[in-house]
């Protein structure tokens, strides 16, 4: 019988335990499904202190712009291929360009919170601009083409939920631009992806795209990290994984945490998989911050933000390693007094 593989790659919660690792690449992602809000800024708060305090270390912070809101229904434009107007002057911009230029904005109001530059060693991108590299796109289509790495990838991703997904890959149709939501066919011999377009104004219905074509499909948030794991030119692997603390929630049949599963795809890309490290969850009451809900808030309208700033980083740093925590934001305002 053969032996079960060891999951290897650290889970922890602890800010100093950062520190005490002394990483050399850490990553974050974000999705660029709106403003930058109070959750994902608390995830960037972490990094760049993490960034100020471990020497020579960099930080690879992306746009996770191959995704797409899967909440949206069975049809959706894709992020790397969706705008945004400027109430102000009219113009229209790319939503991952959008959120390149907040996260820029963010980085020098912590810099300046934190009384450190690091903006020299964060590496800002889209990820539509890294999965170029064919050393990337490579990558990803071995893992689906593999049979066993593609089961494994399905079973973390979608653990016990009766998801009649096969493959969290989702083409793009050629024709309208639009992504569905629905399970695309494996073609091994000619590496692409089979699907139906059910966008009702396009006269498409059955597709292919290549698994070797970057901008031809969209990703599973889930698949998203793999690119710690790949190296290729200007593009080194991570051996940290900076989350927020909604990776930290059990779900599906085993219980598991987003981490966990997602550790599980990282051992199918890497024999040496990073570390990694959730933050806390920030919720408002009772109910999750999540900006596809419209239930969140934007950090720029955070009263008091230096004192709130110091509260994240002294609770971060002094949680149980091993579990995952939450903070409420309302109780955080009564607590400054706001």
């Amino acid at each position: 019988m053969a032996q079960k593989k060891e999951i290897k790659g650290e889970i922890f919660c602890n800010l100093e335990h950062i520190v005490q690792l002394e990483p050399k690449r850490m990553s974050m992602g974000v999705r660029p499904s709106g403003n930058l809000h109070l959750g994902s800024f608390t995830t960037l708060l972490l990094s760049l202190y993490a960034l100020s305090q471990v020497k020579g270390a960099t930080l690879d912070l992306e746009v996770m712009d191959l995704d797409f809101d899967l909440q949206r229904g069975r049809v959706a434009k894709p992020y790397y291929n969706e705008t945004i107007g400027d109430e102000k002057t009219g113009e229209t911009r790319l939503v991952g360009d959008e959120l390149v230029r907040q996260l820029e904005e963010a980085i020098k109001v912590v810099e300046r919170l934190l009384g450190e530059t690091v903006r020299d060693r964060i590496d800002l991108r889209k990820f539509s601009e890294v999965y170029r590299n064919p050393a990337m796109t490579e990558t990803f289509a071995h893992l689906i083409l593999n049979p066993l790495s593609r089961a494994q990838i399905k079973h973390a991703i979608f653990d016990g939920k009766g998801n009649r997904f096969d493959v969290p890959l989702y083409p793009i149709c050629p024709d309208c631009g639009m992504s569905g939501a629905t399970q695309p066919r494996v073609i091994i011999e000619t590496k692409e992806l089979e699907t139906r377009c059910f966008n009702p104004d396009c006269s498409t219905d059955v597709y292919r795209v290549s698994l070797l074509d970057p901008g031809a499909y969209n990703i599973h948030y889930f698949i998203d990290p793999i690119r710690d794991s790949v190296k290729c030119k200007n593009h080194p692997v991570s051996d940290l994984h900076i989350f927020g603390g909604d990776y930290g929630i059990q779900g599906g049949q085993k219980k598991l945490t987003k981490a966990e599963r997602i550790r599980v795809i990282y051992n199918q890309a890497s024999n040496t998989p990073p570390a990694i490290f959730i933050g806390p969850e920030i919720t408002i009451g009772q109910l999750k911050m999540s900006k596809s809900t419209g239930i969140g808030v934007d950090w720029k309208n955070v009263a008091l933000l230096r004192e709130y700033v110091d509260l994240i980083l002294t609770f971060v740093s002094s949680v149980e390693s091993d579990q995952p925590s939450r903070l409420d934001y309302l109780k955080i305002q009564e607590r400054l007094g706001v």
